[in-house]
């Protein structure tokens, strides 16, 4: 079991939102690993929050609780700087977003996995020397 992670804004998410795998995001609190993000994970959940309140789903302080509790939970942050010059060869290698392959990124300079809900860039790994990195999130282990 991989005693670090990245985790991305697709799972950070469903730690505040009632959505589907839910339970298995809370999994990464019992199993209590070391949680990695890059600076730009916090502008993504922030996206999510402010598209979440367009439809309507949320209020403002539901909005501003979440980010407030999200700063709480312990995980160390990268530059960006340091990620972004991997992350877009990847992005025009793998032909996927440069936000999806910032995380990607981080993985592979921390060799560990980054858990994702997003079942499109995992997808888009498959096949590749990536494809170990990616953890779709119901696959995190038990504590």
């Amino acid at each position: 079991m991989s005693t670090r992670y990245v985790v991305d804004a697709s799972v950070a998410a469903k730690w505040f939102l009632i959505e589907e795998f839910l339970d298995a995001a809370h999994r990464l609190h019992d199993i209590r690993p070391a949680l990695h993000v890059p600076e730009f994970f916090y502008l993504e959940f922030g996206h999510i929050v402010c598209k979440k309140h367009r439809r309507n789903e949320i209020d403002l302080d539901e909005g501003v609780r979440m980010i407030h509790d999200l700063r709480r939970i312990p995980m160390q942050r990268h530059e960006n700087e340091g990620l972004i010059a991997t992350a877009l060869r990847y992005a025009f290698e793998l032909r996927a977003g440069l936000y999806d392959c910032l995380y990607l990124s981080l993985a592979t300079q921390l060799e560990c996995q980054f858990v994702t809900a997003d079942r499109r860039f995992l997808r888009s790994i498959d096949d590749t020397e990536f494809a170990h990195y990616g953890l779709w999130i119901e696959d995190l282990p038990a504590a």
